[in-house]
């Protein structure tokens, strides 16, 4: 991962573990969730955003003709985790105002651009 993609709280992974970002640096970013230490942005990944998560979030699922879609703070996520592993999904926040989200650290992000004050369960 790049530090530019990167803000302080995001949700990565570290070694297998999921891990927050504590503060950022020119090389790596000092991490908790057991970690409790320094990591270099070659050894952190981005965790994949998926429906468990969104729905663990108080994200809920409306089925509706023609259109599929989570919804919650106001916001709705389209899209889906596809078998071939691939995710593509997006954040509607307004009218023609939309956002890519694949993992969980950009929904943080957006989450933060709409002025929600949301901590994120894993």
């Amino acid at each position: 991962m790049k530090a530019t993609e990167l803000m302080i709280g995001d949700w990565i992974m570290a070694d297998g573990v999921p891990a927050q970002i504590l503060s950022l640096g020119s090389k790596g970013a000092t991490i908790t969730g057991g970690l409790d230490k320094a990591c270099y942005y070659d050894n952190m990944q981005p965790i994949p955003l998926t429906p468990e998560i969104l729905e663990k979030n108080g994200f809920v699922y409306a089925d509706l003709p023609f259109e599929d879609f989570y919804e919650g703070y106001g916001l709705h996520i389209h899209g889906g985790n596809y078998a071939d592993g691939h995710s593509n999904w997006y954040i509607i926040c307004g009218i023609n105002v939309s956002m890519n989200v694949t993992h969980v650290h950009e929904l943080q992000q957006a989450l933060r651009l709409c002025g929600i004050d949301k901590e994120i369960v894993l």
